[in-house]
């Protein structure tokens, strides 16, 4: 293809910028054109095509959320952190945090069923979030135990 056409062309299928080539086959996706013919390409690229790239990016973003979640709650350990018995109160992979209004909470560490450091790593952000979605799995706060009777 030897034309100096000024207007843009683009492939039909692929939307695939033509200007330039020197054939009269799209590179991306092998339809071919004639650029003499402007039924064979478009001049601009169509917002249809656009709106379905938008739509497929969108969906394949929902579906990495959706496995990445689904990994996470797949590997994460839920079981509780404390054990209450009559008179004592048993404590796994917790620490004490003071907050500004004097109450004191105990707070799991996330431990993970595989993975370990990279797992706790990678899982750091929907691990926040289910701190707040899920905060009595997370948190015990000291002021709703019941007192130890002896």
């Amino acid at each position: 293809m030897t034309s100096a056409i000024e207007s843009p062309m683009y492939c039909r299928k692929c939307s695939y910028s033509l200007n330039g080539l020197d054939r009269d086959r799209c590179p991306e996706c092998g339809r071919a054109f004639n650029p003499s013919d402007p039924r064979s390409y478009d001049r601009s690229l169509s917002p249809s095509r656009w709106r379905r790239r938008a739509k497929r990016m969108l969906v394949s973003l929902l579906v990495l959320m959706a496995f990445y979640v689904s990994a996470y709650i797949a590997v994460i350990d839920t079981t509780p952190f404390f054990v209450r018995t009559t008179n004592s109160l048993r404590i796994r992979g917790a620490k004490f945090i003071m907050h500004e209004n004097g109450s004191v909470v105990l707070t799991a560490k996330p431990k993970y069923r595989i993975g370990g450091a990279w797992a706790l790593t990678l899982f750091a952000p929907v691990h926040q979030i289910d701190r707040r979605v899920r905060p009595d799995i997370w948190e015990l706060r000291l002021s709703e135990l019941p007192p130890v009777v002896d």
